[in-house]
């Protein structure tokens, strides 16, 4: 790099640098702004509380958002408002009138999917994302489990009597993975799923338009009723923190560009080429830094734990590339041992990291779970460590980070300090999973023995 492009780039940071103390100083601003406002709203009486977020995590799937929803959509449901949640529902999705809702039965969790809504002919799966990644065939799958259910009736088709929902923040449809053989189609403005001759409604809706529409004329129905009222306001306030929609408008970086460059349109050209060098060259700078801190944490775990009954194993480079799945870093027992605590991404991109006991080879699963020395000390893990997740793979496991990891591990300032610390909490979480995979393994050997 020759000194011209280097003086390019120094102009490049200091304008960078002006346009950060500008942001700073309107987050300072607006900061003021927000703690004047809560003062006033103390005394008119008014509060943040909010007993969703006071009890669970505003993005916690399962115990949070696929309960709520289940408890309202349940005609069944101690609301004691009958149809009333589930009809509105229907309409918010263009569903109207596809469910007898008289007559609909509403599951939670019912064979891993999130909610499972049924009637005398017709069936509704809904897969609920809020920061989780796909599994593998996971909409695949339910689908083939309600054919089967639907196998005893004489009507075998279900073209016109299954509907796919995929409930998430933002995302257009479930990935290719989730997918398994079957693609989204768009026919005459209505989207459906199909794999060959098949064909099912599918819907991709979001909790801040079809939920908040649905939940809106749920108050509004409600309103005179006290408790219910209240606990639907309460988690609209949680849709909301979601999105973060009480953030005030920050300046961005193409406005601030514009502005700057307004008078000073020769600067234009070779100011937007040094930022689009910087933008060419960050990814290599990503890499070798996720590649210097993982080797830092090997390192460092194979000092703590290596021993003659575990070994620490890095296994390719898709932690410093950022891709996702094959549980590339691993404490196991033996390189044979099928149940072993892992850590990887969800998606690509650094994306959604999680860490847990993972079952290497993907079997075996609920054949264990049956054990009852295995259920008892799963309870008692989940009680230890929180309900966590579980999926065909893994047998417990939690989120570690949700966004981008390189981000976080990058903007440390003592790279040697970061990998220390997620070496102490990884080493926390393994050491109070490690019974359960000793456990595992071991009766998974007894049964190849006997």
């Amino acid at each position: 790099m020759d000194s011209k492009e280097v003086t390019k780039i120094d102009n490049f940071i200091e304008v960078f640098q002006d346009f950060k103390q500008k942001q700073q100083k309107q987050e300072q601003q607006k900061q003021e702004q927000q703690k004047q406002e809560q003062e006033k709203q103390k005394l008119r009486g008014l509060n943040n509380f909010n007993l969703f977020t006071t009890l669970l995590k505003q993005h916690d799937e399962v115990r949070l958002h696929s309960r709520f929803l289940h408890f309202l959509l349940n005609p069944y449901g101690e609301h004691c408002q009958d149809e009333l949640f589930l009809d509105l529902f229907l309409e918010a999705c263009n569903l109207p009138g596809f469910l007898d809702t008289k007559n609909t039965s509403v599951s939670a969790e019912y064979n891993h999917m999130d909610l499972y809504l049924k009637d005398e002919n017709r069936h509704i799966c809904i897969e609920n994302k809020i920061w989780a990644g796909d599994q593998p065939k996971q909409i695949e799958r339910y689908i083939e489990y309600i054919k089967k259910e639907d196998e005893k009736k004489e009507e075998k088709d279900l073209t016109v009597n299954l509907a796919v929902i995929y409930l998430s923040l933002d995302r257009l449809e479930p990935s290719s993975d989730s997918l398994g053989d079957f693609r989204v189609v768009t026919e005459d403005d209505d989207s459906f799923l199909v794999r060959g001759s098949e064909k099912y409604i599918f819907r991709s809706i979001h909790y801040k338009e079809q939920i908040k529409k649905w939940l809106v004329e749920s108050y509004k129905q409600v309103s005179n009723i006290t408790n219910l009222s209240i606990a639907i306001a309460q988690y609209q306030e949680v849709i909301a923190m979601l999105y973060n929609d009480d953030r005030d408008k920050i300046m961005s970086l193409k406005e601030y560009l514009k502005e700057y460059l307004e008078n000073k349109e020769e600067n234009r050209l070779e100011l937007l080429q040094t930022m689009r060098k910087i933008s060419n060259e960050y990814p290599n700078f990503r890499r070798n830094e996720m590649e210097s801190f993982w080797r830092q944490v090997e390192d460092q775990l194979k000092k703590k734990i290596e021993n003659n009954e575990w070994e620490v194993s890095l296994v390719g480079t898709r932690l410093w590339e950022g891709h996702k799945w094959n549980s590339p870093l691993r404490i196991q027992q033996s390189k044979d041992a099928k149940f072993q605590f892992a850590f990887e991404y969800k998606e690509h991109g650094f994306r959604d990291s999680i860490w847990g006991i993972i079952n290497k080879d993907g079997k075996a699963l609920e054949e264990l779970e049956k054990n009852e020395e295995i259920a008892n000390k799963l309870e008692q893990l989940k009680k230890d460590l929180g309900t966590g997740q579980r999926d065909a793979w893994w047998l417990w496991c939690e989120y570690y980070h949700h966004d981008d990891l390189s981000e976080k591990i990058i903007d440390e300032k003592d790279s040697d300090q970061a990998s220390k610390k997620f070496v102490d909490e990884f080493i926390e979480i393994f050491e109070k999973c490690k019974d359960m995979i000793i456990l595992c393994n071991k009766i998974l050997d007894n049964q190849k023995e006997s």
